[in-house]
């Protein structure tokens, strides 16, 4: 059986850990585990709560906070007719030594 594997930084549990709650690891975790080579994902709110076994309205205050701690950025994306389609998630490199 293959084994897919990701790293996280220490920094996210050590020093974040504490206001990341286990809501907002597991949101950090499943986006950078969905990030392509350039850190972004396409995830939308009900896949990341299915993920995580939380609600779409705790996925959403999750996200909020890890926008706070500048852990990610947010991109709105519409289509032509204005209609929403899921957001692009950036990971925001971590200076791992602070």
């Amino acid at each position: 059986m293959k084994t897919n594997k990701f790293l996280v930084y220490s920094y996210i549990f050590d020093v974040l850990g504490n206001k990341l709650k286990p809501n907002g690891i597991a949101v950090y975790l499943c986006l950078i585990r969905h990030a392509d080579k350039d850190n972004q994902c396409y995830l939308s709110l009900k896949v990341i709560a299915e993920k995580c076994g939380i609600s779409r309205r705790t996925v959403i205050r999750t996200i909020e906070n890890l926008v706070n701690l500048d852990l990610i950025k947010v991109q709105k994306r519409k289509t032509d007719k204005n209609d929403y389609l899921s957001n692009l998630y950036i990971i925001n490199n971590i200076n791992a030594e602070e």
